[in-house]
């Protein structure tokens, strides 16, 4: 997440600083849990999970919330999951994302 005054066209090194609180790491375990295809789906070719092409990849900011949320089900201790839990309703706010309405995935992985 970018700081609330980040502000893109003025970013001339292509560094962006991460906010100051909200950021997270995920253990080993936990990041093998996060499957990429459970969120993102090519909608050209479904059924596809391969890269093909290009070296980045869109996330739209629903995918982005989901994660959290499913991050938020990850953490075991207590501190690390109500951190997780004010990120997601940060992000949400800044994104304008109602956290009640928000869907489950649909990624390539869940509809294949």
């Amino acid at each position: 997440m970018v700081n609330e005054n980040f502000n893109a066209r003025k970013c001339q090194d292509g560094f962006i600083p991460a906010h100051s609180e909200y950021r997270l790491r995920l253990s080993e375990q936990e990041s093998e849990k996060m499957l990429f295809w459970n969120y993102y789906i090519n909608k050209k070719y479904p059924h596809r999970m391969t890269w093909n092409t290009g070296r980045h990849r869109y996330l739209d900011n629903k995918w982005v919330a989901q994660i959290l949320q499913d991050i938020v089900s990850l953490k075991r201790l207590p501190q690390e999951r109500e951190h997780v839990q004010r990120f997601f309703k940060y992000f949400c706010r800044m994104n304008e994302i109602d956290m009640e309405k928000l869907p489950g995935p649909k990624g390539a992985l869940l509809s294949a």
